[in-house]
């Protein structure tokens, strides 16, 4: 009786382990199941979906705040969304934008939405901003001519440029910085930070003073070198000519010859 009784209880026993494993492969399942349907949906539901309005997006760009330079005006801010440029060019009057990032992180959606926008567009293709990067000589020599090249945008004269990266911080700053000491319109670092800081304190903030000394030191030398050479008057070379390195300190000099790649330039009569 003792032996049939403990059979008995080994039956159940095993019988509700695997009622309770069956059980939980039922949950499983089920769960499994449940998931896969809702991310069908959600695969259908995004297929269908149009590209939603940001409705805060005018209310985003209405604090920008610009700085006179070369005759025309500069803002910086961190990447915009696409919905933001049609607001940037309504309530600023943008009419040039210009993307310091690498071809990896996609500027060229920002480059189709400002042609249909009727927008000016220039790449300054800066993969980020650490030390190493921003001291090699294939950096400076690209990142130099796109900034010379976006300064003589500048002093065309009544342009009204925005300029980004991702955070709007390092590159940012590092470009706006060359831009203004290289202007010949923002004498000392000093200076020229302030005007950072008028049109963005995040910048201004963020940018650290290794970086300023880069572009001091080693950009904006060069970029005032490519200016000198397409002055076309005397009192300009002598506005440039004050930011050449000492006597005995040596830059590379980029061929000024070299035409900008094609693509990274689009303008409102392009087709």
């Amino acid at each position: 009786n003792n032996k049939s009784e403990r059979d008995n209880d080994d039956n159940r026993t095993t019988n509700n382990s695997s009622n309770k494993q069956t059980r939980r492969w039922a949950a499983l399942k089920y769960q499994a199941t449940s998931t896969m349907m809702i991310s069908e949906e959600d695969v259908k539901r995004r297929r269908t979906k149009k590209r939603p309005v940001v409705k805060s997006a005018g209310k985003d760009v209405n604090n920008l705040a610009f700085q006179a330079v070369c005759g025309s005006h500069l803002t910086l801010w961190h990447r915009p969304k696409i919905q933001h440029l049609s607001h940037i060019k309504d309530i600023h009057q943008v009419t040039l934008v210009i993307t310091a990032q690498a071809d990896r992180e996609r500027p060229l959606s920002i480059a189709k939405e400002c042609k249909r926008l009727g927008l000016k567009w220039i790449q300054i293709p800066l993969e980020g901003a650490n030390q190493a990067l921003l001291s090699k000589k294939s950096t400076l020599k690209i990142v130099s001519k796109r900034l010379a090249q976006v300064l003589s945008m500048l002093k065309s004269g009544n342009e009204r440029a925005f300029l980004h990266c991702a955070a709007g911080i390092h590159r940012t700053g590092i470009c706006a910085y060359t831009l203004l000491r290289s202007s010949g319109e923002f004498p000392t670092r000093k200076e020229a930070m302030n005007g950072i800081r008028t049109m963005r304190e995040f910048t201004f903030d963020g940018v650290k003073d290794w970086r300023i000394d880069i572009a001091e030191n080693m950009l904006v030398p060069l970029v005032c070198s490519q200016e000198i050479r397409s002055c076309a008057t005397g009192d300009a070379k002598e506005k440039t000519e004050k930011y050449l390195p000492p006597e005995g300190r040596t830059v590379e000099q980029p061929q000024a010859a070299e035409d900008v790649s094609a693509g990274l330039l689009v303008s409102v009569e392009s087709s």
